[in-house]
């Protein structure tokens, strides 16, 4: 019919802008990175590579002439959060929230069976993902024994940290506890406290 040229030229004009427009907007953002923004992902690549940390030493065992133990040092843990790494999680979740929607919309737009089961599948993953990172930011925090409020209102002061101490002298269960939750930015480290037998400071 005479309709059919016309739908396929129609077609065509489409796919030829989404095709001149991706290929603009991939040149945009590579000026964007290159040129606008070069300074930003300079600092980002130096903090991924660049890291300060304070090693404690640990203390000799010291022995009383009869050779009984007067003071050691324990091995416990610290927890802490690399603020900076773990609010990248939020940003991703906002870019991810902007995916999900731009997944509906081609639901309403797609008519192959196929890919609408495909985007189905993928707002699905996005959704238990969302889930499962509230999951656990709240054993964190129930963990810490503070509010899920206070929690957000003590990193957002410290969103350029590296090295947020959540919480000292973890024992082994605890610290396989928190390693256990996988939540991004959080680590544990090594750290010795100071037992006397005898019972002094």
């Amino acid at each position: 019919t005479s309709s059919e040229p016309s739908f396929l030229k129609s077609r065509y004009n489409f796919s030829l802008f989404v095709l001149i427009s991706s290929l603009f907007l991939l040149i945009y953002w590579a000026f964007k990175i290159m040129y606008l923004e070069v300074e930003f992902y300079q600092e980002k690549g130096q903090d991924l590579t660049n890291r300060t940390k304070i090693l404690k030493a640990q203390r000799g065992t010291i022995f009383d002439r009869n050779g009984n133990i007067l003071a050691l040092d324990v091995l416990v843990y610290n927890v802490y959060l690399d603020v900076k790494h773990f609010l990248e999680l939020d940003e991703e979740g906002i870019q991810e929230k902007n995916k999900e929607k731009e997944y509906k919309e081609l639901l309403e737009i797609e008519d192959n069976p196929y890919k609408i089961e495909k985007i189905k599948q993928k707002i699905q993953k996005r959704e238990e993902e969302k889930k499962l990172n509230k999951e656990k930011i709240e054993k964190l925090v129930e963990f810490l024994g503070i509010t899920i409020k206070q929690f957000e209102e003590d990193i957002n002061k410290r969103k350029n940290s590296r090295y947020y101490i959540l919480k000292k002298t973890l024992t082994n269960e605890e610290k396989d506890y928190l390693l256990k939750l996988k939540i991004k930015g959080l680590n544990i480290e090594d750290n010795y406290k100071r037992f006397y037998t005898l019972g002094e400071e």
